[in-house]
């Protein structure tokens, strides 16, 4: 007997890809779309579970260096139980990482996160869940869903930057658990904003709510960082000795004794294949809590061509200012976005580095403590998020005037053995003919034997303009005219 359908949908606020795989003879069905109530409309009424009641930094561990307050590991709310391998933790996720809850007094929600190997199970007669994942960045997912009679169902898909993705299991026997198989991208759990789960069974697939296909996301993180303090009083420049931490602070124990801490991480930028849409720089505090009020810090980041090494000399050396932002040690670490899709186009197959500092250095006779921590390359790592948009290009057209002809592989020679030519093709991938990811002589003879000789066509686009299918390190600034 063929077990019966489990179904499948994601959901992505913006464009989100989704893949679904089948498991066991299983015929899984998915729809994509751009918001909640598309793919909820179907399967009302659902029982919404938030983590408002929660305490904002609570652990499952009691181990954990910061002091948090203990949560069950199972967790129960309303029936359905959440359950982690290692720590079941929340914490608190600010906008605009994360949307506000109505719950919630501050800009933000509480977010419940489950590592790989977690679980929720439903009770009894739930037909249907639609999870709210937040605050995860652009990570890959993997969940797996299995219904009553132990049927599976695999969905695959990426966060959206800051933005929600939903994604909702529904079964026409009952849905019994939902596991998360693996978080990639940045790594860290799967964060939660919300669980949705109705007590109807789902005889029909929910709405196809697909919007445009998905933009591609590359995730960078610093090759390097590290801080640079300064005692001025003792004429003393040196690396803090913090490994690779971020720091933009300042420390005065005597009166000739103070401390200027920068923080540095530096970035290596490919040579990004596609239009660029947007590149975001997303920095994480990392600081701790502090027992009395304090005021807010206000914090400059500027940028400046990098080596990829942080030293004594970047302490001072000339930067561009990029932006201002203030920090507050009375309020939950917070996350910080910065555009900087102009420097990234700037600086494709470059080194870029951003300085972090305070915006204003204290004076002689300032408090004895100001600043934040803000990640590093090993905790709360900061990262660079691209988000591109494939060039559609005609293989064998490297000339880029839409149609393939005798130019073409002429261009190609020049461009592999002329130096005045070299560096004129716009689009390298469309002058790779037979699609092995380099340029060599046998492109040219390809093209011309086809040509000529009725020998084998280039490889896909060629018959129409699109994407490259494969991956390579070959560039494609732009294309040929395609519709």
């Amino acid at each position: 007997m063929k077990p019966p359908h489990l179904l499948l949908s994601g959901i992505a606020w913006l464009l989100v890809p989704l893949a679904v795989t089948a498991v066991e003879g299983q015929d899984p069905q998915h729809a994509v779309a751009r918001d909640f109530e598309c793919l909820a409309a179907s399967l009302r009424p659902l029982v919404k579970i938030n983590f408002e009641d929660l305490p904002q930094q609570a652990s499952s561990c009691p181990d954990v260096i910061m002091p948090v307050e203990p949560l069950p590991n199972p967790l129960e709310i309303s029936g359905v139980k959440f359950t982690d391998p290692g720590c079941l933790a929340t914490g608190f996720c600010s906008a605009p990482t994360c949307s506000r809850d109505e719950d919630n007094p501050y800009p933000g929600n509480i977010v419940l996160s489950l590592n790989p190997g977690g679980a929720i199970d439903f009770p009894p007669g739930t037909g249907s869940a639609i999870l709210d994942l937040q605050g995860i960045g652009s990570n890959p997912f993997t969940l797996r869903a299995t219904d009553v009679l132990g049927g599976t169902a695999e969905a695959s898909a990426s966060g959206e930057l800051f933005g929600v993705i939903f994604v909702a299991f529904t079964s026409s026997v009952g849905l019994s658990r939902i596991e998360i198989v693996e978080v990639d991208g940045t790594g860290g759990g799967l964060a939660l904003a919300a669980v949705y789960f109705g007590q109807s069974l789902r005889e029909t697939p929910p709405p196809d709510c697909q919007e445009n296909p998905p933009e591609n996301v590359t995730h960078l993180r610093p090759v390097a960082s590290g801080t640079i303090r300064y005692f001025p009083e003792l004429g003393v420049l040196e690396a803090a000795p913090l490994c690779s931490e971020i720091q933009s602070t300042f420390f005065k124990t005597t009166e000739v004794n103070r401390e200027f801490r920068r923080g540095f991480l530096e970035f290596a930028v490919p040579e990004i294949d596609g239009e660029i849409q947007r590149a975001t720089l997303i920095l994480g505090e990392s600081r701790g809590w502090t027992a009395q009020p304090l005021p807010p810090d206000l914090h400059e980041i500027s940028y400046y061509p990098a080596d990829l090494e942080v030293t004594a000399d970047d302490f001072g050396q000339s930067t561009t200012p990029l932006d201002v932002f203030e920090t507050d040690p009375n309020l939950q670490p917070a996350q910080f976005s910065f555009d900087v899709t102009s420097l990234v186009n700037e600086f494709r197959g470059k080194e870029i580095g951003f300085r972090i500092k305070l915006a204003l250095d204290p004076l002689q006779d300032q408090g004895c403590w100001q600043g934040s921590e803000f990640g590093s390359l090993y905790a709360v790592t900061p990262s660079l998020e691209i988000t591109t948009k494939q060039v559609s290009f005609l293989r064998g057209d490297p000339s880029g005037d839409a149609q393939v002809d005798l130019s073409d592989p002429i261009l190609i020679l020049l461009h592999l053995f002329s130096s005045a030519d070299r560096g004129v093709l716009q689009c390298l991938k469309a002058a790779d003919v037979d699609d092995s990811g380099a340029l060599d002589v046998t492109d040219a003879v390809n093209l011309l034997s086809y040509q000529f000789l009725g020998g084998p066509a280039p490889r896909e686009p060629f018959r129409s303009c699109g994407p490259d299918a494969t991956q390579d390190d070959l560039s494609c600034a732009s294309g040929p005219p395609c519709p």
